[in-house]
């Protein structure tokens, strides 16, 4: 674990403590720190890269050949989490709305699978 991420699910906190002025952010997330740049981490990273790594290794052994594996990058954790459950292991998830440059990078590297 490097960081954590939430996301605010009831009405609003400030209003129940009177301040009806304060409105919480949709999504709480760690702040960027020496170990975590949200620009450079894609969410399962991890598990997506052993899953794709398993795939080549078993390519290697198969007698028919498969199409080199290919990350599928999503917007959301659930999404990612979703496909995961049904068996789609090489999916990751951006860390935020956008998708940086530096995040696109990490998924290329990761198609290179010795």
């Amino acid at each position: 674990v490097i960081a954590l991420g939430g996301r605010h699910l009831e009405g609003n906190a400030g209003a129940a403590a009177g301040d009806k002025s304060f409105i919480p952010a949709k999504y709480i997330n760690s702040p960027d720190s020496l170990v975590f740049t949200k620009k450079n981490v894609l969410y399962n990273q991890h598990m997506a890269k052993l899953a794709m790594e398993e795939t080549v290794s078993d390519n290697k052994n198969a007698s028919t050949k498969e199409a080199p594996p290919a990350v599928v990058i999503v917007e959301g954790y659930f999404d990612a989490i979703a496909l995961s459950n049904v068996g789609v292991r090489n999916v990751v998830a951006s860390m935020g709305t956008a998708l940086p440059l530096e995040q696109l990078t990490i998924a290329v590297e990761m198609e290179n699978v010795p």
